[in-house]
């Protein structure tokens, strides 16, 4: 292979679930991912056809392969996995190996052409906010020894080990990462090591858990419980978009949620809140360095400097965005440690509730006391209340001025929605990234929306989007119901060539992605 072309495909979002049941046949409702022999034409036309045969391939997955959060079985022969009834197994690495071959399991076309493709090219993958669990040692033994079986009993070959990649892939000219760290809701203190210091899992096996983010607590303890009635309902972006969307279409249900898994959501919001004073940033390398993969190029390569590792990091490290879980910080975060306190959201919601509550039974006490007895209604105390209400109009001023600063609150939200929106921060982030490295591409995923954009620099900003079903009414890509989109670079002797693609499903070479400017 050391005279073939080298080339690389990008894909990021897969979000892999619990798939197909083995004996039943049906596709689990939490899964996104229904797109199994799609992948496996991409990666065989890569490997097999006339054009492309003599490349040495690097498969990149740039965050969020397989979606961890989704898989909610707990399995009732293995004591030792903790988890919570209804929500799934805890993140920690025993429980989190059980997730992945699960995962496996309900997918198995789909890692046969994995381990097929690794007989003679790389795969690299990289964690993104959905699937952190990859930092535990037994989550990537479990996948590589996998790949290796089925390498073995398919191909009677052996196949090259996956690499992991706690947070970036960077060679000096291609950087690529998932691109959750600039997104507060979905940041860990640190990708190099998302676990809560000093935690244990399962029946105290070590190992620590998973430091659970803002939107991942809405995955775990909101959309997994709404996407059992309504599949897809994680699939609406963004995610306020969808709050609205539950609102409309299942008012009842969601006056019910609130009161049952909703105070669940709540408690994990102030646990997760108290646990961050732990999850500080941690500086140094993590043993799983980028070194390890052996894809960093000699410093100077390609007329590019590579910054020394720990340089790097610390770089990006000032870059990346504060959870909005923590416990200090600029004005929103010092809002969230204000509402997310201890003991402070259940007062808060009381008040309102109880607030609301007397101003619409004061009201309406003009309608209500013509059904009471005449006895009552006629009441003194009765009366002066009525009376009071009537010439004081406190309860009307409540009611329209909580009307008027929910209407100021949404014209706000729809005036700052696009300036702040995950695409137009990645591309901030990207121009940073750019300003910090110097590479020739830098990729992300996460936004779940195709972009590209070209940097005074020369640098080109690629976001991958996802392979998974997507509802959206804001997105520079034409909509259809399966994206497919890759990156595709090839290495030659006049550079890399970068083409952002779309996978023709079955047997297809691929074509252009159609972006739209604005």
């Amino acid at each position: 292979m050391a005279d073939h072309k080298k080339g690389f495909l990008v894909v990021s979002d897969l979000h892999l679930g619990e798939g197909r049941d083995p004996d039943t046949g049906w596709i689990n409702p939490r899964e996104d991912f229904l797109f199994d022999d799609d992948f496996a034409d991409f990666l065989e036309f890569h490997t097999s056809s006339e054009e492309w045969s003599g490349t040495d391939w690097t498969l990149i997955i740039a965050g969020d392969f397989v979606d961890f959060l989704q898989v909610i079985e707990i399995p009732p022969d293995l004591p030792e996995l903790d988890g919570e009834e209804n929500y799934g197994l805890k993140a920690g690495p025993l429980e989190s190996a059980w997730k992945i071959r699960r995962i496996m399991d309900g997918h198995p076309q789909l890692f046969k052409a994995l381990a097929e493709f690794s007989l003679n090219h790389r795969i690299v993958v990289i964690s993104g906010n959905h699937d952190a669990e990859f930092i535990f040692p037994q989550v990537r033994d479990t996948v590589t020894q996998h790949l290796k079986e089925l390498a073995e009993t398919s191909f009677q070959s052996s196949c090259v080990p996956p690499s992991f990649l706690p947070w970036f892939y960077y060679d000096g000219r291609i950087y690529v990462e998932h691109g959750n760290q600039y997104d507060s809701a979905n940041a860990f203190p640190t990708m190099l090591d998302p676990v809560i210091p000093n935690s244990e899992s399962g029946a105290g096996n070590s190992g620590g858990q998973i430091f659970l983010t803002l939107g991942s607590i809405f995955v775990r303890y909101l959309f997994n419980r709404v996407e059992t009635s309504s599949p897809f309902a994680d699939n609406i972006k963004p995610e306020t978009r969808f709050i609205g969307w539950f609102i409309r279409n299942h008012p009842i249900r969601a006056l019910a949620y609130l009161f049952t898994d909703g105070i669940r959501m709540l408690k994990k919001i102030k646990e997760s809140w108290k646990l961050s004073r732990l999850c500080i940033k941690r500086k140094g390398l993590h043993p799983e360095s980028i070194d390890s993969t052996g894809s960093r190029n000699p410093p100077g390569e390609a007329g590019r400097s590579i910054p020394a590792m720990q340089d790097l990091i610390a770089g990006l490290e000032e870059i990346q965005a504060r959870p909005l879980l923590s416990r200090a910080g600029p004005t929103v975060t010092g809002f969230m440690h204000i509402l997310l306190g201890p003991g402070r959201v259940i007062f808060l919601m009381g008040a309102i509730l109880l607030i609301n509550l007397a101003a619409i039974i004061l009201f309406l006490s003009p309608v209500w006391t013509l059904m009471l007895p005449a006895k009552i209604s006629t009441d003194p105390f009765l009366l002066s209340i009525i009376s009071w209400n009537r010439n004081s109009q406190i309860p009307l001023l409540i009611l329209s001025g909580q009307a008027a600063a929910c209407c100021i609150a949404w014209m706000i939200a729809l005036k700052n929605r696009r300036k702040y929106s995950c695409s137009r921060v990645c591309r901030q982030k990207a121009s940073e990234i750019d300003n910090l490295l110097r590479p020739e591409y830098i990729i992300m995923g996460h936004c779940h929306e195709t972009d590209l954009l070209k940097f005074p620099s020369g640098c080109q900003y690629i976001n991958t989007g996802t392979w998974t079903k997507i509802f959206s009414r804001e997105s520079s890509a034409t909509r259809e119901e399966k994206e497919f989109i890759f990156t595709r670079i090839t290495d030659s002797d006049d550079g890399l060539a970068m083409d952002l693609m779309k996978w023709e499903a079955r047997g297809g070479t691929g074509r252009r992605a159609n972006l739209i400017d604005g």
